[in-house]
């Protein structure tokens, strides 16, 4: 038996309840999770910008942050299991990113997560309810990005003399100690730091070293890619 046609009613009534679908589905606030390999330093730097958005704009953006102590590829499998566990009580995100430094951790390792979030990206493609899966990696550490809101730097130093930089900085500028728990660093560097010198010398570092791999990337680091996309919530600020 053949289906009747739908009446001009029906149909109607069909793109009315399509068109609330959609408008409610863009209601709704994008959902980022930040996993950080560090349990303190950058979950504290993107809780600030987390703070700073909710209280000028409330619910235009939804952030969650989660310090792990975790090292690269065992960061992504934990993240992994994390949104499986979330989704299960009906919790999806829009865009998860993965935050992390080179260390001490196996050059491998440090790359192959890039290439393990993009393959995964590729596998989940068709999947509408699958969130885009990103790395903000710095070579050697996060200290190199807050450097980067002051001066530029492309020598290849050790951890110690970044965090003795940044020392020196937080003294000049506000006679206080530069401490990788503190809580306020994003504070810091919004108020005497300069947030678009950092993303450009960051571009300029990584262009740079265009054409290696991020473990070969000496100094560099892509954490502007998520500050960037962060920005527009709070460009304003």
């Amino acid at each position: 038996m053949s289906k009747k046609p739908l009446k001009k009613s029906d149909i109607k009534r069909k793109m009315e309840k399509k068109k609330r679908k959609e408008g409610s589905k863009l209601a709704q606030p994008e959902k980022y999770l930040i996993i950080c390999e560090g349990e303190k330093t950058e979950p504290n730097y993107f809780e600030g910008i987390k703070k700073k958005i909710e209280e000028k704009y409330d619910r235009r953006i939804h952030i969650e942050t989660e310090g792990t102590g975790r090292n690269t590829l065992s960061l992504l499998e934990y993240a992994k299991a994390f949104v499986v566990s979330k989704s299960k009580n009906g919790e999806l995100y829009d865009h998860v990113w993965l935050v992390y430094d080179l260390d001490d951790f196996p050059r491998d390792n440090f790359d192959n997560t890039a290439d393990a979030t993009e393959a995964l990206n590729k596998v989940n493609a068709a999947d509408e309810d699958s969130p885009k899966w990103h790395v903000a990696w710095s070579n050697q550490c996060i200290e190199l990005w807050f450097l980067l809101h002051f001066n530029y730097y492309n020598s290849n130093i050790s951890r110690r003399e970044y965090f003795e930089k940044l020392a020196e900085i937080f003294k000049d500028r506000a006679e206080t100690k530069y401490e990788k728990n503190d809580q306020k660093v994003f504070e810091f560097l919004s108020e005497h730091g300069d947030l678009e010198f950092a993303i450009n010398n960051a571009k300029r570092l990584c262009e740079e070293s265009k054409g290696k791999s991020p473990s070969q990337m000496v100094p560099a680091t892509t954490v502007y890619k998520l500050v960037e996309k962060l920005l527009p919530h709070f460009k304003e600020i």
